[in-house]
């Protein structure tokens, strides 16, 4: 097996078990749930903004108003996805909540793709 094949695999394999372990943290959590959030959103800015500052520096690209409105719609939507999963979590079991959250993302993308964009869903060879 080539080794570009086995980084990604080790790299998905270590994104699965961090997502894991983020989501039962996420379940398990003490104290403010607001407070949790705001948290793990925090870390996560601080991690992919710099990535992302130094793509874009590298991609030479024009930068406009239309990223920054998709930057902040897709925070919002995240913050409000996760405000939510704690609610479910709040109120359900982990094996309940968990596999309604992931699924329900491709369901409300592919309508929102549908509804809003005027995409045709198409069977694929």
């Amino acid at each position: 097996m080539q080794p570009g094949t086995i980084a990604m695999v080790l790299a998905a394999a270590v994104r699965i078990a961090a997502h894991a372990v983020w989501n039962l943290a996420s379940k398990y959590k003490r104290g403010d749930t607001l407070l949790f959030v705001w948290a793990y959103s925090c870390a996560s800015t601080l991690l992919w903004v710099p990535i992302g500052l130094v793509l874009m520096v590298q991609d030479q690209g024009a930068i406009d108003w239309r990223l920054g409105v998709g930057a902040a719609v897709s925070a919002a939507l995240h913050i409000a996805y996760s405000l939510t999963l704690q609610v479910g979590y709040d109120r359900a079991e982990l094996g309940v909540v968990y596999p309604i959250a992931r699924g329900t993302g491709p369901v409300l993308t592919m309508l929102f793709a549908i509804l809003i964009l005027g995409e045709r869903l198409s069977v694929v060879p």
